[in-house]
């Protein structure tokens, strides 16, 4: 959607749950329907072999212990947000919450794309 063709994009976790109620909520302001969106294993993906140019965890370093290690060459970059499990508040308030870091996460992905249109 954002740089067309150029990437293929998948999200993992290393203990995937169901998807945060109130992320739903947020991404539906930008047209994304994540109510049939399923979450995934990060092991999965590495059991399968995959291959990536780009591998961006969002946790912070302390939390990326017992991450798998997908086969290399990549580029391992961290980009820290907030999970929206630890906002605190009203439901309103973490509903607030949450579309703040979706337009923290899209800034950082326009970035991203920008700043690899030469690699």
């Amino acid at each position: 959607m954002f740089a067309g063709n150029r990437f293929e994009v998948e999200g993992a976790g290393l203990n995937p749950t169901n998807l945060h109620p109130l992320v739903q909520r947020a991404m539906e302001k930008d047209e994304f329907d994540l109510s049939k969106k399923k979450t995934q294993s990060a092991w999965d993906l590495f059991k399968e072999g995959k291959l990536y140019k780009y591998v961006i965890t969002v946790c912070h370093r302390a939390n990326e212990k017992g991450s798998p290690l997908f086969p290399k060459p990549y580029t391992q970059l961290n980009w820290p947000f907030p999970d929206p499990e630890s906002f605190e508040g009203t439901e309103e308030e973490k509903l607030q919450q949450t579309r703040i870091l979706r337009d923290s996460i899209k800034s950082r992905v326009e970035q991203f794309i920008e700043d690899t249109k030469s690699a």
